[in-house]
């Protein structure tokens, strides 16, 4: 096998779009920077490939450790397109070889990959090439990190009590897992359409709504805790971005680490609100997203897109943070109501018929 990995189509003026609008699809964390010297050379040894049936693993690592990651990610499919039908998310039955998705997993090492010290891990998906690249430092061991295999692989010891905490902070592995395979979901399954300009709360509210810190925890659009604390932060400073401004960013790359986490914050109760209030209204407006053409698009047209789905941006802000106090205090999560019975084939119970 060939050292070099193609993890993408060839480049050309479509898939320019890709990448310049990939910009932002991401964990709220620093971009990877990668130099061009690396791009090829970066892995240590041959790479592996491991292939489950909708997905294609590229590793260093030894194959229980893939195995670990295939089923984990089979399993967060499962639940995506559970959670995510009443928006609309449809499975497609059956990949070949060359149709699964991937995801490249490397030990990142000292081998001119830049990263924050304060990550052990790092993850993020790329709209150009339809991939995630999951990375983490040569200095740890991953079977020591985590020591058993299967799903539980990727669930880290928290401390307390029994076992894992209700919801780690976003940077444990399995969060960002989590996160990441759901932007590689929403455009695979066409809730989203690469190359589509969207603004940034579609595509980090829908994945920081599939957050968990396990499996059998998914709860899309329910209870966050660690983004529940920073809004509730957010709140306190006063410092939420009206939405006349909000629906119109569609990247953070201007922004510092304490602000993207603001951001990502925003972006998963603005996205949970319209779910739970106006469920039918964001699926039409995700579909009409979709339909649109590649490129870039003015803040006033994201605007106009916004009002036509949802009305006034004026009135659904005043709604949003009407809905924001009422939840009371945002860590009593009891109070944010999330059954499943409301969203098998429907929208979020309360969400209004237009």
């Amino acid at each position: 096998m060939n050292r070099c990995i193609s993890i993408g189509p060839v480049f050309s003026a479509r898939n320019l779009a890709y990448l310049v609008l990939s910009a932002g699809i991401a964990l709220a964390i620093p971009r990877l920077a990668i130099s061009e010297e690396v791009r090829g050379p970066v892995l240590q040894q041959e790479p592996t490939v491991h292939l489950t049936e909708h997905f294609r693993v590229v590793h260093e690592q030894p194959g229980e450790w893939a195995d670990a990651l295939g089923e984990t990610l089979e399993t967060l499919r499962v639940r995506f397109y559970d959670e995510l039908a009443w928006l609309g998310a449809r499975s497609r039955t059956s990949r070949s070889t060359k149709s699964r998705l991937q995801w490249v997993c490397l030990n990142r090492g000292d081998r001119g990959i830049s990263r924050s010290p304060e990550f052990e891990f790092s993850a993020a998906y790329e709209t150009r090439t339809h991939s995630v690249r999951l990375f983490w430092t040569a200095s740890e061991s991953v079977e020591q990190e985590f020591g058993v295999r299967g799903v539980n692989a990727f669930q880290p010891a928290y401390s307390g009590g029994s076992g894992a905490q209700e919801s780690p902070p976003p940077r444990h592995l399995f969060v960002r897992i989590s996160h990441e395979v759901a932007h590689q979901l929403a455009f695979d399954c066409g809730l989203q359409e690469r190359g589509v300009m969207y603004p940034l709360w579609v595509s980090e509210g829908l994945a920081t709504g599939f957050e968990s810190p396990r499996p059998e925890q998914v709860d899309f659009l329910g209870p966050n805790a660690s983004r529940l604390q920073r809004l509730q932060e957010l709140q306190t400073r006063n410092g939420l971005t009206a939405l006349d401004e909000f629906v119109t960013i569609v990247d953070t790359t201007s922004l510092d680490r304490s602000e993207q986490e603001d951001f990502y914050a925003q972006a998963w109760s603005f996205f949970r609100f319209l779910g739970q209030q106006h469920g039918r209204a964001l699926k039409k407006y995700l579909k009409q997203m979709a339909r649109l053409p590649m490129g870039h698009r003015s803040k006033e047209s994201l605007r106009e897109e916004m009002t036509a789905a949802f009305g006034s941006l004026d009135k659904l802000e005043a709604e949003w943070r009407t809905w924001l106090t009422a939840q009371g205090n945002p860590l009593a999560a009891d109070g944010l109501t999330s059954s499943h019975q409301d969203k098998k084939g429907a929208p979020i119970s309360g969400a209004p018929q237009g």
